[in-house]
C-alpha cells in the first residue's frame, strides 16, 4: 500500500510564538514526509513574517 498524502493545517491569529514553536516541533518530530499549511486570520504581531522567515518551506 502506498504511504497516505498528510498535510497539517495549523489556523493561527496573533499567535506568533506558539505558531513557530508547533511549526518546530512538527519538523523535528517528522518521520515521514508531509506538508505543513499554515492559514493566518489577519494577524498583527508578525506571525506571518516570521514564519517566512525561520520556514521559508511552509505556505
Amino acid at each position: 500500500m502506498p504511504n497516505p498524502s498528510i498535510t497539517v493545517i495549523i489556523l493561527t491569529y496573533n499567535q506568533r510564538e506558539t505558531t513557530l514553536a508547533c511549526v518546530e516541533s512538527l519538523i523535528a518530530g517528522r518521520r515521514m514526509p508531509f506538508n505543513i499549511l499554515v492559514w493566518d486570520n489577519g494577524s498583527n504581531d508578525g506571525t506571518l513574517e516570521a514564519l517566512e522567515t525561520a520556514f521559508p518551506e511552509v505556505r
